[in-house]
């Protein structure tokens, strides 16, 4: 009688090492790890994470600490991709956090320890036209232009076209086009493009001779 006990308690304790495993993941929580952003544009932005066991995922995020935009996935995968779109401007700054739920329950939240991962969608706005060139002096063999500087603050440079092909780029409101033919006309335009390489209209043209 006594082997037998014995016998089942030996079973009963092999059973309860081979299960400690599955006990042990409930026990302890799920973890959020390698958070990150990719296919960022105008529009939109793909967050990705992983998770140890299979869960659902959430993301919220806004442009402030408030965050109060959230979208998701129903799949329970450890690999999670979720591509934000709604309320997504250009050229703007976002905060988010990410959030799963396995099948026990267990919810894990990784804001960055509560000061939120970010990402930046990229800037399709162009700068405006540019105003306000003429041509200041000249010499038979240059033509000095100028116009009116843009107040941007992502302002990269300006492009200055002679009859429709472009010359030549520059960071300040002029430029002396050197080594022109006497005794003719050109046509001159100039655009502005900011730091992402947007380029905004060009400007009225002016005939100089």
């Amino acid at each position: 009688m006594k082997s037998c006990v014995r016998d089942w308690i030996t079973v009963l304790l092999i059973q309860l090492v081979i299960t400690l495993p599955f006990y042990t993941t409930s026990v302890y929580g799920l973890t959020i790890s390698n958070v990150g952003v990719t296919k960022v544009t105008a529009n939109s932005a793909t967050i990705g994470w992983d998770t140890d066991t299979a869960s659902n995922g959430r993301v919220k995020y806004g442009k402030n600490a408030s965050l109060g935009f959230t979208q998701r996935h129903e799949n329970f995968v450890n690999n999670h991709s979720i591509t934000v779109t709604n309320s997504i401007d250009s050229d703007t700054t976002y905060l988010f956090a990410v959030e799963s739920i396995d099948l026990n329950g267990t919810t894990a939240i990784d804001n960055n320890s509560g000061t939120f991962y970010t990402f930046k969608t990229i800037d399709i706005t162009p700068p405006p036209q540019v105003k306000g060139l003429k041509a200041l002096s000249s010499t038979p063999t240059s033509i000095f232009l100028s116009w009116d500087a843009l107040n941007t603050t992502d302002l990269g440079h300006y492009i200055v076209f002679m009859n429709r092909i472009a010359i030549a780029n520059t960071t300040t409101n002029s430029f002396n086009d050197k080594g022109v033919e006497p005794n003719k006309e050109f046509n001159y335009k100039v655009s502005a493009v900011d730091k992402t390489g947007n380029e905004g209209p060009q400007s009225d043209t002016i005939t100089v001779s």
